[in-house]
């Protein structure tokens, strides 16, 4: 079968392409030591070249295995990436092969295997066969790891030392399911420098593996002889400005190490602070167990000159306006940093580097920034699934030119085909003015007008609705965002359930007009695919005739979920909790919360096991009321298969309550189930079935969701 045809493109990919397909062919072949070279050569025609391709087989190979139960014969090759390796391989590589090979046994528990290896020649002479044979021997599990001979320093610090350098490298130490000889010596290593810095120059650590009465088990055992100690009780330092944040002084007693990093520190600081050129004397006082160290800071850095490269549609003024410094500043790492974070905020570019030049002076620099503009102009068109909605399609345009300083204006179209109904349940169409860096600030700043209809199977009511929401938005520090804004709207409540009303703000026309404000604290190790941390949130909102409001309440609600890795059982075991406390309360003469702003669980996004919006009080002839409070739990356990995909279990139970009625904080509706997410770049896609406990006339004995994001 051809590799490539006659008249195609003379590339530099088509060369790389044509290697890698000979290369791959050979190999399957054989020819592992296969080596190709592919080129150009010019022919008399001007646009036509004669693509050449020399190579050295060299003699090809097989590899025979046998005894092999635990791994097939493709995952010993994989060891060596025998097709995806660019190097040719060489005489050492049934070596490698094979040390390869025993690394995976070790990691897999087979402590003891054996591996050995025989040459020999085809019948013909023409192919070198390696016969390499296995032992596997039995799995062996670690029962202990010991450490002993730490007289000075205690196993708790030793053990908060290893957590420190990770969770998953202090459980390889501490609590590791096989015994793997590399992974030992590394942390044997890591003990040994851990005394080094702690003022043990002399240490000796040992490591070796035991076998116990079980002969499935072995115990692992750390022996370290801590040697002399050279440790003092006091540092001393003087002459760093006022404007420098110095960093903590080591704790004693302190080494030579600990003091060798202190000043790497306390230089690095005086850099961030644009003092390039310090100078720190240290010298011992006292009887030698003090060490004091003197700062000379020199003269503060500034930037001279300032160049901007690759702004074609971007005004220098509008990369100018989003800088945190400017020619005379001093030359501080946070303000650079804090510069390029400003000019991405902006949206217009989508990579910003800055680079320093120095200009034959030791105090004064040019700053060069080069920017990669992104389009003025975008367009977005999708769809999906959505359990709540249905069919999801959506367009949705953005336009950056009108303004080119980071401004934009968006239009978004988005349509839900309810596939009860047989009709588009929901549709909304919202234009949305933002400005990301609002007076030159950190703060974003948005107008949002919008336009609902909504007529969905879950929901008692019908609405048209027109909203016109103002809002900022900052971050105020790592993790802690703050939002505050004001919505007013009018909606039009048609074929709102008899049995569902509960005041005459619960159908006709509604004026609503709030305020509200929400405070987030995100401390996820990521955002997107979270499995460490916690995130909380705290919502009020505020509607009141004195503000053109039709109906007097306000509410609060608070969200909290904790993410805690179970590395004792599995690194890739996480448990995730969630807990969601919302209520409101009217006043001055409304008499309940319109049913439009009531809350409302069950679902993809609350309580599992339930259709969407069916949870809590119900009218006299079945209707879904809402309720003006609610309390909703989620427990999930996640297995991380791979980087790709990952399992979860949950139990979710919760409940809307209403103040008129009895609210029983314990009467909670309960659901359990499984899932499966794609963990893609853009956050897990997954799918949850959902059992409800105790399930009431009416009610489905499961539930299907299609997920987007996380709950946690």
């Amino acid at each position: 079968m051809p590799i490539f045809s006659t008249g195609v493109v003379a590339s530099s990919y088509l060369l790389e392409e044509v290697r890698e397909k000979l290369v791959n062919v050979l190999r399957k072949e054989g020819f592992i030591a296969a080596r190709i070279d592919v080129h150009y050569e010019n022919e008399l025609s001007i646009d036509k070249v004669k693509l050449v391709v020399r190579s050295v087989v060299g003699k090809p190979v097989t590899f025979k295995f046998q005894g092999n139960k635990a791994f097939k014969v493709n995952e010993f090759l994989d060891t060596i990436n025998i097709f995806s390796r660019r190097i040719p391989f060489g005489s050492n590589t049934v070596n490698l092969l094979i040390e390869n090979m025993g690394l995976l046994y070790r990691r897999s528990g087979y402590l003891y295997a054996s591996i050995s290896k025989q040459q020999s020649l085809s019948d013909d002479g023409s192919r070198l066969i390696f016969t390499i044979t296995i032992d596997e021997g039995k799995k062996v599990h670690v029962s202990e790891v010991s450490v002993k001979g730490n007289s000075e320093i205690s196993l708790e610090q030793i053990e908060t030392a290893f957590l420190n350098a990770g969770e998953v490298y202090y459980r390889d130490m501490f609590h590791p399911d096989f015994a793997v000889s590399e992974n030992i010596r590394e942390h044997a290593d890591f003990l040994s420098n851990y005394y080094i810095h702690e003022g043990y120059p002399d240490v000796r650590v040992e490591s070796r593996i035991e076998s116990t009465e079980d002969e499935d088990k072995v115990r692992i055992i750390y022996t370290i002889e801590e040697g002399r100690s050279n440790r003092g009780d006091w540092v001393i330092v003087e002459g760093i400005p006022d404007e420098v944040e110095e960093p903590e002084i080591p704790k004693t007693p302190y080494s030579l190490t600990k003091a060798n990093d202190y000043i790497r520190e306390v230089l690095n600081a005086l850099r961030r602070a644009a003092y390039f050129n310090p100078i720190i004397n240290s010298s011992l006082i006292s009887d030698g167990t003090q060490l004091k160290f003197l700062v000379f800071p020199g003269e503060k850095s500034t930037v001279d000159k300032i160049i901007f490269e690759g702004n074609v549609v971007v005004s220098e003024e509008t990369l100018r306006k989003n800088l945190s410094l400017k020619e005379g500043s001093p030359w501080e790492a946070k303000n650079i940093q804090e510069s390029r974070l400003k000019l991405l905020k902006t949206g217009l570019f989508s990579n910003v580097d800055i680079h320093e030049e120095k200009n034959g002076s030791d105090t004064k620099r040019t700053l060069r920034i080069v920017v990669k503009e992104k389009p003025l102009q975008t367009l977005q068109l999708g769809g999906g699934l959505n359990s709540e909605y249905g069919l999801h399609i959506f367009g949705e345009g953005s336009d950056m030119g009108l303004f080119k300083d980071g401004r934009s204006l968006s239009l978004r179209l988005d349509a839900y085909y309810d596939s009860v109904n047989t009709d588009v349940g929901r549709s909304a169409v919202n234009l949305r003015y933002l400005d990301p860096t609002f007076g030159g600030s950190n703060v974003s700043f948005t107008e949002d007008l919008r336009y609902v209809k909504q007529s969905l199977a879950n929901q008692e009511f019908d609405l048209d609705r027109v909203s016109l929401t103002t809002a900022f938005y900052d971050t105020m520090r790592s993790g802690l965002t703050l939002s505050a804004g004001h919505t007013i709207f009018e909606e039009r409540l048609n074929d709102v359930s008899p049995d569902a009303i509960l005041s005459p703000l619960d159908y006709g026309v509604l004026n609503i007009s709030s305020l509200a404000a929400t405070l987030r604290y995100d401390k996820r190790d990521s955002a997107l695919i979270p499995t460490r941390g916690f995130f909380a949130s705290l919502d009020a909102g505020l509607a009141s005739e004195m503000i053109a409001s039709d109906a007097n309440y306000y509410s609060l609600n608070g969200k909290f979920s904790y993410l805690i890795p179970l590395h004792l059982f599995d690194r890739r075991f996480v448990i995730s909790l969630a807990s969601r406390l919302a209520s409101a309360w009217t006043f001055d003469g409304t008499p309940e919360i319109p049913i439009s702003q009531r809350f409302y669980a069950g679902g993809r996004t609350s309580v599992r096991g339930f259709s969407e919006n069916s949870l809590g009080p119900r009218g006299l002839n079945g209707s879904v009321i809402g309720g003006d409070v609610l309390a909703v739990n989620n427990i999930q356990f996640n297995y991380l298969m791979n980087d790709s995909f990952a399992w979860h279990s949950f139990f979710d139970f919760g409940n809307i309550y209403l103040r008129e009625r009895e609210i029983d904080m314990t009467d909670l509706r309960k659901g359990t189930g499984l899932g499966m997410e794609y963990l893609s770049p853009v956050g897990p896609i997954g799918i949850d079935i959902g059992f409800p406990l105790q399930r009431r006339a009416g009610e489905s004995s499961y539930r299907i969701y299609f997920t987007v994001g996380t709950l946690f």
